[in-house]
């Protein structure tokens, strides 16, 4: 996580950001070795403990780790985080996986389809949820 005092400013304008709503997405760029993964790893820790009804679910991708650089686990990981937030979003992933169980296999666009947009849609009341994906480049 970030120091106290430190990257306070980035870190209020993705809080600002999810507080709000405006805009969907939040891009988060920079050089190698500029404290991305830090700040990532700050406002998801930030997101846990907000008292705003939201969900969350994380992927940190790294080319070290062979379960972490396999782009084809980043939804089916993202899911299961949101269906251990949401009892919902939990029985309607469990009705997608009876009818595609080898939803894993299948290309990304597929398995945001399938694993993460259809769920979402019986989640009741709708409720912000934030994804943070750390460096994409490394799966």
């Amino acid at each position: 996580q970030c120091l106290d005092g430190t990257r306070v400013t980035v870190l209020d304008d993705i809080k600002i950001w999810f507080e709000t709503g405006k805009e969907q997405v939040f891009w988060l760029n920079g050089a190698a070795g500029m404290g991305k993964t830090t700040i990532a790893l700050s406002m998801a820790h930030r997101l846990s403990l907000s008292n705003q009804r939201s969900l969350m679910a994380t992927f940190f991708c790294s080319r070290d780790s062979v379960d972490r650089k396999n782009s084809g686990l980043i939804f089916p990981t993202l899911a299961c985080q949101l269906a251990s937030q949401d009892r919902n979003f939990q029985d309607a992933l469990l009705d997608v996986l009876s009818r595609y169980p080898y939803i894993g296999q299948a290309l990304p666009h597929e398995q945001v389809q399938r694993l993460i947009v259809e769920p979402l849609q019986h989640i009741k009341p709708p409720t912000p949820i934030a994804f943070v994906i750390d460096a994409l480049d490394e799966c």
